[in-house]
């Protein structure tokens, strides 16, 4: 996590504070802003590293900068604190590409599990952006459609009038090409960069 960069966005300056000190001292490079406005003049798409956003902020909604930050920094890893958590902005907030869903007062040790994971991210989505569509055959392109069409082996199989067996080595090389661990993660990837 050293030298990661860590945006703190939260207009409540005592959690500011504490956020900033705890993962400084966890190596994180921070920054810390009270308000979105001046967090997002800030990135841009070659920002990477990971924001530790409260959902209700004055101005704009944490909901709101998560959409800012999907298309201006897709590169960064969203981490969402709030005091009050609905089942309905948790959603809302991972269908914006939020890691992880966070109450305060949060508790250090799952927090930083949250900022391990969005590290993971954000290790993945490098190396699935240095392995390009361009770095399948024609026949992993062809499997890898049909599996973001929610086909199964078999069917895929039956398509293509091969074996179940070879769709299965064909979709392993697919995810290992393409940095993910299984067929939810590629069709959640695709989904999230439409």
């Amino acid at each position: 996590m050293k030298n990661t960069n860590l945006y703190i966005v939260d207009d409540e300056a005592a959690i500011r504070d504490a956020l900033s000190l705890f993962t400084s001292m966890a190596g994180f490079s921070v920054s810390v802003f009270s308000n979105a406005e001046d967090f997002l003049t800030v990135i841009n798409s070659e920002s990477t590293g990971c924001v530790i956003l409260d959902i209700q902020l004055g101005g704009m909604s944490g909901l709101q900068v998560l959409e800012q930050v999907k298309e201006l920094a897709p590169h960064l890893a969203c981490i969402v604190i709030t005091a009050h958590a609905e089942v309905r902005t948790a959603r809302q907030a991972f269908l914006l590409g939020a890691v992880d869903f966070i109450e305060k007062p949060y508790d250090p040790q799952e927090l930083m599990n949250s900022l391990q994971t969005a590290m993971l991210e954000i290790k993945r989505q490098k190396k699935q952006n240095s392995l390009q569509l361009g770095d399948l055959t024609p026949r992993e392109t062809e499997i890898r459609n049909h599996l973001l069409e929610g086909r199964s082996n078999k069917e895929i199989a039956s398509l293509l009038h091969i074996s179940p067996r070879t769709v299965e080595v064909h979709k392993s090389r697919v995810l290992e090409k393409l940095g993910q661990s299984s067929v939810i993660q590629l069709i959640r990837s695709t989904l999230l960069k439409k």
